[in-house]
Order: structure tokens, then sequence, then C-alpha cells
């Protein structure tokens, strides 16, 4: 089945926002991308009250939404998977994020639309990276609504060129993070901090455990007493 996905995010810092600002726009631009024209029907629960509220109300409890349309005369269905989450875009562990990355493994849909790159993510360039090389893999296009640029389904030189910047911009934040750890273990070094566990910390546990064992011998002994 042809199935486009959405990915819509607002910060729950930005007050007043709402994904419908983005929701709108792109599930015009998916819709028009799979060709839905008049022989086409909704046919999810929602189409029957076609109410939007509905449907952004359960985006909101779930991060999750799916329209599936039907062909009148062939009966072929198409679908639009769209996840929305209310959170920062800094943030790795975020709900309708982490599904829609799940369902790419799943190879549940062929093309991911987003606003832009700052609402698909800001967790810097070496997740962003990351991310992008997971969905390609699992065969998904991406396609960013506002920055003509970002278009992994067509031959573009400057999707290209702006790939391998950013494996390039990954490869120096990991080597600064690296750098940054090398150098708080030297100064600590320095400062006379020992690095790692504490002596001894591995010894307390078998203690306890030894000395639980004990007690519980001895209860038992008690109770086998004839």
């Amino acid at each position: 089945m042809k199935t486009i996905a959405l990915y819509v995010r607002v910060s729950t810092e930005n007050k007043g926002q709402s994904l419908d600002n983005q929701l709108n726009p792109l599930l015009t631009f998916a819709q028009a991308k799979l060709e839905l024209t008049s022989e086409w029907e909704e046919i999810n629960i929602f189409a029957e009250y076609n109410s939007v509220s509905r449907e952004l109300r359960c985006l909101d409890d779930d991060g999750f939404l799916e329209k599936i349309y039907k062909n009148k005369k062939t009966g072929e269905e198409r679908s639009i998977r769209i996840y929305g989450d209310k959170a920062s875009g800094s943030k790795s562990d975020r709900k309708a994020f982490s599904m829609m990355l799940n369902d790419s493994d799943k190879m549940l849909f062929q093309w991911l639309i987003f606003w832009s790159m700052d609402r698909f993510s800001r967790e810097g360039w070496s997740n962003v990276c990351g991310y992008i090389k997971r969905l390609t893999r699992n065969g998904v296009a991406l396609l960013s609504y506002t920055e003509s640029w970002l278009n992994t389904a067509e031959d573009n030189p400057t999707t290209e060129l702006l790939m391998t910047i950013f494996a390039w911009l990954a490869k120096v934040e990991r080597a600064k993070i690296s750098s940054r750890v090398k150098a708080g273990m030297a100064r600590s070094k320095v400062e006379g901090k020992k690095l790692g566990r504490p002596e001894g910390a591995g010894d307390k546990r078998p203690r306890i455990r030894s000395g639980y064992r004990e007690r519980w011998k001895k209860v038992d002994a008690m109770l086998n007493e004839k």
C-alpha cells in the first residue's frame, strides 16, 4: 500500500502554537502526492464526522493518527500516517518520533514529510545524520516542506552536497565530545581524583547477600527442627 508519513512537532514552550498549523498544509501536500482525486474516499473512523477537531484530539492523546483512503472503482487503498509531538526537538525520547522510527523499521511507509529540519530534530548533527541514515536504509524518502534542498527521493545535487556536509559536521561534533571527555578525565587525574568505581564498591553486595543467606539458613534450620 502506498503510504506517506507526516511528522509534526511543536515545543512545549511554544504557547499558542498547535500541531494543525503544520498539519493542514502537509496533509494537503501529501494528498496531492498520493493523487487522491474524487475517485478516492476516506474510510477511517473520522471520515463519517468530517471533524478535524476529533483528529487533532486523537493526535494530541496518542501522538499518532492514520487516514486511510479507498478507490471507489478498484478498491485500492492508500494511507497517510501522522505522527505528532509536543516536545522539545532536542530530546531523543519523543513519543511520536520514536514510534515513527520504529514503524520505518517495519517499512510501513515510503515517504516522510516534515515542515522543516528543526521540526524534525534539534539534537545535533550526529543524531540527525543517524536518523537520516536509518530512514534511508529502510527505503524511506525524506522531504522538507519548507526547504527545497532536502528531498532524498530525487537526484538533487544540493541535497547530496548538504548530506555530505552534515556527515562531516556530525564527525566534527563527535570528535569535540570525545575531546571534552578526555580533557575532563585528564583534569581529574591532575587534581588527584580517582576515576571509575570506588575501591571495594563491588565487594559490598556479595557480603550483604552472604549475610542474608546465612540468616535464612538458620531460620530454615529452626523451622525444620522436629
